[in-house]
């Protein structure tokens, strides 16, 4: 077998968070002993996602907090380093929760969550399951899959410009590479929607979470499209989230956006948070990136937080269902969340701050209660 040094840092990332399988298993033990830089980035990992406590006292959160971000990403900045895209590829992070339409009459294509795999619908109506073999050619209508366990590219023939749906169930992750070279890395949960071949305009519709990289053309301008309104790439990177109902928040790291909601017209600067809110037009306000990014490195940052918010990352992060004691939905909480452990890490830390409340995890299932004497 080849080492890939990207494929196989993503590879112990998933194995890490005991999502890989036994093939995927034995090609790491197999590089391991083949490569001594392989087995350095295994080392290293696994000291990155030792034990820590996942729950913070109000006079350690700070501290601790960015200390974890910045040993996580320092350490995958210099194992990236190598295999960076040329400068004239942008990044885009996307995190987009309410249904998605490239226009008013096309919807995005609904798949099955319930299948557990990830899955490619067609324009013209089929689907395909995507295997998690460590490599893959499919033919299809349209263009030719080349998947890799991790990653889909593929060869589209021409005139195959009709839009596309792909869908990553929960405790998965994905990364497609379109036709233009942009990557997308998808989070659990998460729908793309896009064509084999773009027309003179790049447009793609996300449901979930995504971190893009998008390979800049003055040409072809990048957009994607929201329910509460679309965000033009001007060669960039930034946050966009549409988790809560009516709002859709976009943090701008680097470069510009252009952001057109039903009232207003605007383009935000570096370090500033753009709200779109369909009945007040588009607010801005400062923005801590830190905060803002750490879903990237598989870190959930929650300050003051209701456990039912967290309830639900854990659910789309673990591929479980939460049943918890209403009392306790609404107590908050500050710290953070790991999805390279499993969610009895966060649940005992959970219980050891509280003392009193206990769970229970049956199959996929878990109930959180108060223990009462």
């Amino acid at each position: 077998m080849n080492y890939r040094e990207d494929y196989f840092f993503d590879l112990v990332k998933k194995q890490l968070a005991g999502a890989s399988n036994g093939q995927e298993d034995a090609y790491i033990q197999e590089m391991i002993q083949q490569y001594p830089e392989a087995r350095e980035i295994y080392e290293d990992l696994q000291a990155m996602h030792g034990d820590r406590n996942f729950l913070l006292s109000d006079e350690e959160k700070e501290q601790s907090y960015q200390t974890l971000l910045k040993g996580i990403g320092e350490k995958e900045k210099k194992r990236r380093r190598g295999y960076a895209m040329a400068a004239v590829v942008f990044s885009l992070v996307v995190v987009v929760s309410a249904m998605l339409f490239l226009n008013k009459d096309e919807k995005v294509a609904r798949v099955d969550p319930a299948e557990g795999a990830v899955v490619l619908q067609l324009a013209n109506g089929e689907r395909v399951a995507l295997p998690h073999g460590m490599s893959d050619r499919i033919d299809i209508w349209a263009a030719t899959l080349e998947e890799d366990s991790l990653s889909l590219n593929f060869r589209a023939a021409s005139g195959s410009q009709a839009n596309n749906t792909l869908f990553v169930p929960a405790g998965e992750t994905y990364k497609v590479v379109l036709e233009d070279s942009t990557v997308v890395h998808l989070n659990s949960m998460t729908k793309i929607t896009f064509p084999f071949l773009f027309s003179e305009k790049r447009e793609i519709a996300i449901e979930g979470e995504a971190f893009i990289e998008v390979r800049r053309n003055e040409g072809r301008p990048f957009i994607v499209r929201t329910s509460g309104g679309s965000i033009q790439v001007l060669g960039t990177s930034f946050n966009v989230n549409t988790y809560d109902s009516g709002a859709v928040r976009v943090a701008l790291i680097q470069g510009a956006v252009r952001l057109t909601s039903v009232q207003e017209e605007k383009v935000i600067k570096p370090g500033e948070l753009a709200v779109l809110q369909s009945d007040q037009g588009i607010s801005v306000w400062p923005f801590d990136a830190a905060d803002v990014l750490s879903w990237r490195n598989g870190i959930y940052s929650f300050d003051e937080q209701p456990l039912e918010k967290i309830i639900s990352v854990m659910e789309r992060w673990f591929a479980v269902k939460v049943e918890c004691d209403p009392n306790l939905r609404e107590k908050r909480y500050t710290g953070v969340l790991d999805r390279h452990h499993g969610p009895e890490f966060f649940l005992n830390n959970l219980k050891s701050v509280e003392g009193n409340i206990e769970y229970d995890i049956k199959g996929d299932t878990i109930r959180i209660g108060i223990h009462r004497r």
